[in-house]
Parts: structure tokens; sequence; C-alpha cells
């Protein structure tokens, strides 16, 4: 469930000289974990904040694809190898 809301832009740029009626909408697609705006009406959304357990997420998804492409991929899958010898290594 997102969780939305609406603020007057003038509110979030108090030294403008353009007092239009423009509204910024705040959106998070995983309750709070990480925060878009964009103006109202718009599609085009900006990334303003991602907590560490977003980004960890993040992460762990991406090396979840690098696994996948490996497979595929010799010269990933020795980087990969490469990778676990250094992480064995510890």
């Amino acid at each position: 469930m997102a969780i939305r809301t609406r603020i007057p832009h003038s509110a979030l740029l108090p030294f403008t000289t353009n007092l239009s009626k423009e509204y910024m909408t705040y959106e998070s697609p995983d309750r709070g974990e990480t925060v878009f705006h964009r103006m109202a009406g718009s599609l085009q959304r900006t990334l303003v904040s991602k907590s560490p357990v977003a980004i960890r997420y993040d992460r762990w998804r991406d090396w979840y694809k690098i696994i996948e492409a490996a497979e595929s991929n010799p010269a990933l899958e020795e980087a990969l190898s490469k990778a676990e010898l250094i992480y064995a290594e510890k």
C-alpha cells in the first residue's frame, strides 16, 4: 500500500516568486522506506530519500539478478567465483 500526502508547492519553496496553486505529491510504495515526490498531475517522480533497509534490499535484489545472469555469462561466473574466494578468506 502506498502512502501519499499532498503539500502546496509554495510551502516547499518559501522563497519562490511564483505562488502557483500547484501541489507537490509525496509517495512511498513501501510504507516510508523509499519516498518520491512529483508535481501533481505529472508522472515523472524524483527520489527524495531511501532508508538503509531499502538500500540493503535493493542490493540483495541486484545480487540475485547477478547470480542468475552468471549462469549464462562465463565472465560474470568467473568474477563471482573470485568474489566468493575473497569472501571465504575473511
